[in-house]
C-alpha cells in the first residue's frame, strides 16, 4: 500500500507533538512555549501530557488546545485512509512510500 503526508491546518491532535507546528501569528506565547517545551520531552523518550479534547460546561461544547491552532502532518493511504498506527518517523517522510498494513 502506499501511504504519504499531508498537511492539514487546525487544532493539535494528540500523538507526537513534534507532528505539530504551532502558528505564530494566532497563537498565546504560553502555547509557543508549552509545545517547545512538549517537543524537547517527546524527543528525549518521555510521556507528553495533552490536555486537548472536548470538554463540556453544561450543554456548551468547548475545544482544548495544548498548544493551539496551527499545521499537523497526517499519514495517509492512497485510498485517503488516515493511518492511526503511524510513526514519527512516518511523519517526517517528505516522499510517498510503500509499506504492508495488516
Amino acid at each position: 500500500m502506499k501511504l504519504h503526508t499531508e498537511p492539514i491546518y487546525g487544532f493539535y491532535h494528540g500523538q507526537d507533538p513534534r507532528t505539530f507546528s504551532p502558528d505564530a501569528e494566532s497563537c498565546t506565547k504560553e502555547e509557543r512555549d508549552a509545545h517547545r517545551a512538549a517537543c524537547e520531552a517527546a524527543g528525549r523518550g518521555e510521556w507528553v501530557r495533552d490536555d486537548s479534547g472536548c470538554h463540556y460546561a453544561g450543554n456548551i461544547k468547548l475545544l482544548k488546545s495544548s498548544f493551539g491552532i496551527g499545521v499537523y502532518r497526517v499519514v495517509m493511504s492512497e485510498e485517503g485512509d488516515f493511518v492511526r498506527d503511524a510513526t514519527y518517523e512516518d511523519y517526517c517522510r517528505e516522499e510517498e512510500w510503500e509499506e504492508a498494513i495488516t
